[in-house]
């Protein structure tokens, strides 16, 4: 129930496109069946989309990320009137080494957590609404990744149940590190320091501007 997934693939473009998705939006995945075909994900451009998801994430890289490298990626100007856990996600669950992503002029309208179901279980939400989640937090692989030199700039959020900004390194070598964030409103007001933030000892180097 994923909109888009990109599996080890580079050089793609989605552009001027409304997609609606139970689950995730436009996902970047490396997947094992693939890997021998190509080992870098790299060259994705998102630009100038609606998205509008109903339980999983907006922009999702992972879980799966069996790649040896995901870098030089491009998501631009998009609108989200609907999310429910994630708006903008980097789960490393595998090797992967996810560098060189740019997030810019992102606006994101409420988190949606009512009623939330899978078939007829009512959902847990009290984890929803993050607008930016970076983790390298499992794997089913046997090398860790790691998420480097990731920017965020022009994120307008507008809603009253947002929850805070979540990073997540693994270790001391499967890191989070050189977090870059311009311009990050909430209801009109510029977040500026760390207090919008929930990290771990593994998360270094975290730009405010």
């Amino acid at each position: 129930s994923d909109g888009i997934d990109i599996v080890n693939s580079s050089n793609i473009v989605i552009k001027n496109s409304f997609i609606r998705a139970f689950d995730d939006n436009i996902a970047i995945k490396g997947l094992q069946w693939a890997y021998e075909e190509q080992q870098t994900i790299k060259g994705i451009r998102v630009d100038n989309c609606v998205l509008w998801n109903d339980w999983g994430k907006i922009f999702e890289f992972g879980a799966e990320t069996v790649a040896d490298t995901i870098q030089d990626v491009m998501i631009s100007n998009c609108y989200v009137p609907r999310f429910t856990m994630v708006a903008m996600d980097i789960q490393n669950g595998d090797r992967g080494h996810i560098e060189n992503v740019v997030f810019n002029n992102i606006s994101i309208e409420e988190p949606i957590r009512e009623r939330a179901m899978l078939g007829d279980t009512p959902m847990d939400t009290k984890g929803w609404g993050r607008a930016i989640s970076l983790g390298t937090q499992w794997s089913s692989d046997v090398t860790r990744g790691s998420i480097d030199n990731i920017r965020f700039s022009n994120i307008r959020c507008t809603g009253s149940s947002f929850s805070s900004i979540e990073l997540k390194g693994y270790d001391e070598k499967h890191q989070v590190s050189n977090v870059y964030i311009k311009d990050y409103f909430v209801n009109g007001t510029k977040i500026t320091g760390d207090e919008a933030i929930q990290k771990n000892d593994f998360v270094t180097n975290v730009v405010w501007e």
